[in-house]
């Protein structure tokens, strides 16, 4: 193997990282549920979804599971259709449980939705915490091809 020049810093600034508001996921899953101590049970995590039918009312069934690392306070989660528009606003408040020195602390939920669709194509997730933008994920929407 040959020998590689690093040219990034391979340290990490523990105190730093666990001050930094981050996304850490944000799945789109059939079904999901919050377990007594705190885990999240997500099953059947996709990122395509086919639409059953089409009209005027046309709206899909899923459940989301948004964890956040270092916020406290409301964090907004957007979904945009394929042509830039917002389908979707959600507000979910961060408390800071009290914790250890050091130690890490995330807050998550798991939400059913009913996203409105009216045409095919990728769907933007958005999560964002004091103006900030943390991450984003796509769900590409089928329909159904019309006989």
């Amino acid at each position: 193997m040959a020998d590689e020049t690093i040219t990034r810093d391979d340290t990490l600034n523990i105190a730093e990282e666990l001050g930094r508001a981050r996304l850490v996921a944000l799945l789109f899953c059939e079904y999901g549920n919050m377990a007594a101590e705190g885990k999240a049970n997500v099953l059947a995590v996709f990122d395509t979804i086919q639409a059953i039918t089409l009209n005027d009312t046309t709206q899909i069934s899923f459940y989301l599971f948004v964890r956040t690392a270092n916020t406290e306070g409301p964090v907004y989660l957007r979904i945009f259709d394929p042509g830039g528009k917002i389908v979707i606003g959600l507000e979910f408040q961060a408390d800071k449980p009290e914790l250890l020195p050091g130690q890490p602390w995330c807050t998550q939920v798991l939400a059913p939705a009913r996203l409105p669709v009216k045409v095919e194509g990728t769907y933007w997730a958005e999560v964002s915490y004091k103006g900030e933008v943390l991450g984003r994920a796509a769900l590409y929407v089928l329909l159904p091809k019309m006989r």
